[in-house]
């Protein structure tokens, strides 16, 4: 038995009614169990360069375009993987973080205050 073919951005983007121009190449794939185990309803997705890996209670939602404001948020970080590279964006992801906990920010806190991430939650609104 094959795997199920796994969408890319681009069409996932076109099915939410969303313009795929300018947003890099990435395949979407559900969270592994393991993975979706840890996030444990905390995560919604997490991008990486090529891939968007979606908690598996959000993908049929997210791959029929039907999830807009979690597409546009992780759309926005292929674009920041892209512009920044990989070593850019996890030195500066990870310092933005590190900084804000060392100023005695909680978790939560300290990761909706990284950079990257506050550019991305500003992406969810249609434009």
């Amino acid at each position: 038995m094959s795997r199920p073919r796994r969408p890319s951005i681009a069409a996932v983007m076109e099915a939410a009614g969303e313009d795929p121009t300018g947003v890099p190449d990435a395949v979407v794939v559900p969270a592994p169990r393991w993975l979706a185990r840890r996030w444990a309803g905390r995560i919604a997705a997490m991008t990486l360069p090529g891939r968007i890996v979606v908690a598996p209670d959000r993908y049929p939602a997210f791959v029929a375009g039907e999830d807009p404001e979690l597409l546009r948020h992780e759309a926005e970080h292929l674009r920041q993987w892209h512009r920044d590279g990989i070593l850019r964006f996890l030195v500066r992801y990870l310092a933005d973080y590190g900084s804000a906990r060392m100023a005695g920010m909680p978790h939560h806190a300290a990761y909706r205050a990284i950079r990257y991430e506050v550019a991305a939650r500003a992406r969810e609104l249609p434009e």
